[in-house]
């Protein structure tokens, strides 16, 4: 009987990741990483991975958040060591705050060279773990195969997110023989008590006259999209979506009150947590808050936030369980498993309550205080063109390509959540949790890496534009992409600086 061939653990990695499904991989090259680099040339096309390298390792991170936000699946960076592995740390923060399913492998000095100061050397391994969901240094070869399964099953599952790989130099050099990876993490079921918390929720509705449901990312990532429309035109309960949300519920929908928050529509606000029409008071009786955390931008003040409401907070992750708001209760599901059972007693017990009263209510506050800018297009410099009104256009341009947009960070992005009506899911792409500035350019490029023949825009800031803008240069100067429809400078964040000071309008 012939011995099987040992191959290096650069190939055995190539080869467990293509066992995972991943077929893209961004990159930048350098010495730690150069025998995964190699092996990717040799024999990625065999396997069906393609190599994207970019001009900086933010820029790759920033494009595997583009191929994961638009696909759902998991983005993968690869790297070389210390500076190499530190440059990506942004966008791997930023994939924690915001849930996305991403995967960085960096290479390490070699095994006897750890903790020697050698050159690039830095412990990656440890300064990931607080922003990651697992974080790994190889150094034994036959380790690679289970751990390759195990970070693409963590960074997807339960609560999505970023894991990181650190494997030694040697680790890629060493031989052995090739065995598919296996994952010793169970799979998440449904918890026992679910149907008996889906009764409690849809028992507290029934009191209501005021409903909202409060939709966040959470619903993108569990793909409970067609779940959430079909609550909402069962029972004629209105939805407001964080920006994460965003696509989550179509934003033309006539149920649709807009973005929740600090940058969202007066009206979602409003009807959350009361209006001045009726001193405050007038605020839903009941929240359904699905997949979202209740973050400082959209409650503000979270003592007053729907104050006057019972709120029922659905959420796969326990630890957001009063985090931020302690709710009337809390339910330990996806959103997708809850919608569904959910949707189910309702049409079982063929519930459409009336909320004419409370819609009513609600379009008055949409006449009264609607989303609006300037438009005679003049101010104290001149002519111009409001930047709303170049979102609006560009919207209604291109809204029947169903495009995907990606921004930057600052009031650009909020103009762009507020006035661009995104009607599917992955197709708004912005860093909202770490706020990263930069992101845009690279996520569309991602984005249209992953989605060749959709539209991609990437509305963009100017000063956020160009901490990435070399991405740019080098896509264009090498040719590797043509289809990304632009790159637009809206205009500068000053905006958005002045209204966070404590005394602007003063």
């Amino acid at each position: 009987m012939a011995l099987e061939e040992e191959i290096k653990g650069a190939d055995i990695l190539i080869r467990n990741l293509s066992e995972q499904g991943v077929n893209t991989i961004f990159g930048v090259t350098g010495g730690a990483s150069l025998e995964i680099f190699d092996a990717l040339g040799r024999i990625g096309n065999k396997y069906g991975i393609r190599l994207i390298d970019t001009a900086k390792e933010d820029g790759a991170g920033f494009a595997a958040q583009g191929y994961a936000r638009s696909t759902g699946k998991v983005g993968v960076v690869l790297t070389t060591s210390g500076p190499g592995a530190t440059n990506a740390f942004t966008p791997l923060t930023d994939a924690y705050l915001d849930s996305i399913p991403l995967l960085l492998i960096s290479g390490q000095v070699s095994s006897l060279m750890l903790g020697k100061g050698a050159f690039q050397e830095a412990p990656v391994s440890d300064m990931s773990s607080p922003t990651t969901k697992r974080s790994y240094l190889i150094r034994d070869v036959n380790k690679l195969p289970d751990t390759v399964a195990e970070a693409s099953y963590i960074a997807q599952n339960g609560r999505a997110g970023p894991v990181h790989i650190d494997i030694t130099k040697d680790t890629t050099q060493k031989e052995t023989v090739f065995r598919n990876g296996k994952n010793n993490f169970a799979k998440l079921d449904s918890p026992n008590d679910l149907e008996h918390k889906v009764r409690i929720v849809f028992e507290q509705l029934k009191k209501s006259r005021k409903p909202i449901i409060y939709a966040g990312g959470g619903i993108i990532a569990s793909d409970a999209y067609a779940q959430l429309i079909e609550l909402s035109e069962l029972t004629r309960i209105p939805v407001t979506n964080t920006v994460m949300g965003l696509g989550g519920f179509p934003g033309a929908h006539k149920h649709s009150l807009g973005m929740l928050g600090m940058h969202g529509t007066a009206c979602s606000n409003f009807a959350i947590n009361g209006s001045p029409l009726g001193n405050y008071l007038d605020g839903a009786d009941f929240v359904l808050a699905i997949g979202a955390r209740f973050d400082d931008r959209v409650t503000g003040n979270v003592s007053e936030f729907a104050k006057n409401a019972y709120i029922a907070h659905v959420d796969i992750d326990p630890k957001e369980n009063g985090k931020n708001k302690t709710p009337n209760i809390f339910v330990l599901s996806d959103a997708k498993q809850f919608l569904q059972r959910f949707n189910a007693r309702i049409k079982q017990e063929s519930f459409r309550d009336d909320y004419s009263g409370w819609w009513r209510h609600l379009d008055l506050l949409k006449a009264n205080f609607p989303l609006k800018y300037q438009t005679d297009f003049k101010d104290i410099r001149g002519m111009e063109i409001p930047t709303q009104y170049v979102i609006q256009k560009i919207w209604e341009l291109t809204r029947d390509y169903n495009p995907i947009v990606a921004t930057g960070v600052g009031q650009h992005q909020m103009w762009a959540a507020q006035y661009f009506l995104v009607n599917k899911p992955r197709k708004f792409l912005t860093s909202a949790g770490l706020g990263s500035m930069g992101f845009g350019l690279p996520a569309a490029i991602g984005a249209q890496a992953a989605n060749p023949e959709d539209l991609v825009i990437d509305l963009d800031g100017d000063r956020s534009f160009w901490m990435t803008g070399y991405e740019d240069m080098e896509w264009c100067s090498n040719g590797k992409i043509t289809s990304i429809a632009a790159g637009i400078q809206l205009l500068n964040s000053i905006t958005l600086i002045l209204q966070n000071m404590p005394n602007y309008l003063e």
